[in-house]
């Protein structure tokens, strides 16, 4: 081989290295490229992921927190209507109490009304009897009262008859013998008994 091919083959591989070794820089380049793009790429899901996790749990804790809400809104809610019937149900129970005391009420009230009803009658009948009672007391009073003065009466006239008598009878005596038995004449004269007469007449 001549010196000038030699140095055409150095020359030719020379040229062969430093294309390579451009062509290796150049894949070099490319790969740090890539490498740099997978990282980033990489960090970038890796980023995403996080976030996206990190949203994800957001999302389920504001989920499981309205989950909650909504169940106790409706546990809330249960218990409103719950109370509500409650109170419904003792506002009718206490209505009903207060009509059953207000119908006690009116029922006594009528009671007490037909009580004192009954009463005033029976006091105005007792006023009546006695009324009736002194005016029939006072007729009896009124007629012992006459009947005694007509006693009296008779018996006073029975006296004068008694003494018209006696004297009647002394003057006989007297005529006859000049005295006058005026217990002889009392004795023997049908009026000597004016007591008995008195008790005849009132009993009559």
């Amino acid at each position: 081989m001549t010196k000038r091919s030699f140095e055409q083959v150095v020359t030719a591989r020379e040229e062969a290295c430093s294309r390579l070794q451009e062509d290796l820089i150049q894949q070099k380049t490319l790969l740090e490229i890539d490498i740099h793009a997978h990282a980033e790429n990489e960090l970038k899901t890796a980023v995403r992921d996080f976030v996206n996790k990190v949203e994800l749990s957001s999302k389920q804790a504001l989920f499981q927190q309205t989950l909650e809400d909504f169940t106790w809104s409706n546990i809330l809610s249960q218990a409103q209507r719950d109370c509500t019937t409650q109170l419904r149900q003792h506002q009718q129970e206490t209505e009903a109490l207060v009509a059953v005391k207000q119908q006690l009420l009116t029922d006594q009230l009528q009671h007490v009304r037909s009580q004192l009803s009954a009463g005033e009658q029976q006091l105005q009948d007792q006023l009546c009897i006695s009324t009736h009672l002194e005016a029939f007391r006072r007729l009896v009073t009124a007629r012992s009262g006459v009947q005694d003065w007509l006693a009296d009466r008779a018996v006073r006239r029975q006296l004068g008859a008694r003494e018209l008598a006696d004297a009647e009878c002394a003057r006989s005596w007297k005529l006859a013998s000049g005295s006058a038995p005026r217990a002889a004449c009392s004795a023997s004269s049908p009026l000597a008994r004016p007591a008995t007469l008195r008790r005849n007449n009132v009993g009559n």
